[in-house]
């Protein structure tokens, strides 16, 4: 073998030690464990170790007893009564984190038989919460391995950041023109409302004339006195007649 081969086999084998691992998934079964329930546990765990995508629990008798297979050994019996334990509904939280903390698991699969059909529930044991709790219905392998596979890739997805706010001044639809602003009085009401931007002018000249009125009044009051004693003068002055007399032959 040459060196350049040992060399790129090297730095393959560091590259795939130094990969994230695949994502380790515990599946239980809830409740009184049902045939039916436990043949489609079985299948799943199938599914799931056939793929690189995931990993499963190693030790098989640990797999049987959260699956609810009879043949448990007896060192199992703690894992035995926490799958016993297991409703199917959000108070499972606390065991299955206790489980799947123990067993290494990020992701924790629960099967469990109702009426309607199957209840596949998804529990994200690092963050202590059911990412996916669907109504129960028809379900084989596949669709439970589909139903973690969505789940956790929408746990992986970034949040959607929110749209920029839009400026209060600005005009989305270039087509309607913008409203005037109107000028506000911080004295307005309901009863006496501001009044628009027509109105201004009028209302400007009406204030400028109401200021000035006094004056015009004052001053016509001044001119009718000052007329008043020019008239009376006027009438006290003796008025001098000339007569002109015109003397015949003269």
């Amino acid at each position: 073998m040459s060196t350049r081969t040992i060399v790129f086999a090297t730095l393959l084998a560091a590259g795939s030690a130094n990969a994230d691992p695949a994502p380790k998934v515990c599946l239980a079964v809830a409740g009184d464990a049902d045939e039916a329930v436990r043949t489609l546990a079985r299948e799943t765990d199938a599914v799931l170790g056939a793929e690189a995508a995931w990993r499963v629990v190693a030790d098989a008798s640990t797999r049987d007893a959260l699956r609810g297979e009879s043949a448990v050994p007896a060192d199992l019996a703690d894992r035995s009564a926490a799958r016993r334990a297991l409703r199917s509904t959000d108070a499972d939280g606390a065991t299955l984190d206790a489980v799947g903390d123990a067993l290494g698991c990020a992701w924790f699969v629960t099967l469990a038989a109702r009426a309607q059909g199957v209840a596949a529930r998804v529990y994200d044991v690092p963050h202590h919460r059911f990412a996916a709790t669907p109504d129960a219905r028809s379900f084989d392998a596949h669709a439970v391995v589909l139903l973690l596979t969505e789940t956790v890739n929408n746990a992986s997805r970034p949040a959607a950041s929110p749209p920029p706010a839009t400026p209060a001044s600005s005009n989305p639809d270039a087509s309607v023109p913008a409203t005037p602003a109107v000028p506000t009085d911080a004295s307005a009401s309901p009863a006496h409302p501001a009044v628009p931007a027509q109105a201004a002018a009028p209302v400007r000249r009406a204030a400028t004339f109401s200021r000035v009125w006094p004056w015009l009044v004052v001053g016509g009051v001044v001119l009718g006195i000052v007329g008043a004693v020019i008239l009376l003068r006027d009438e006290g002055t003796p008025q001098t007649t000339l007569s002109v007399v015109h003397r015949g032959g003269q």
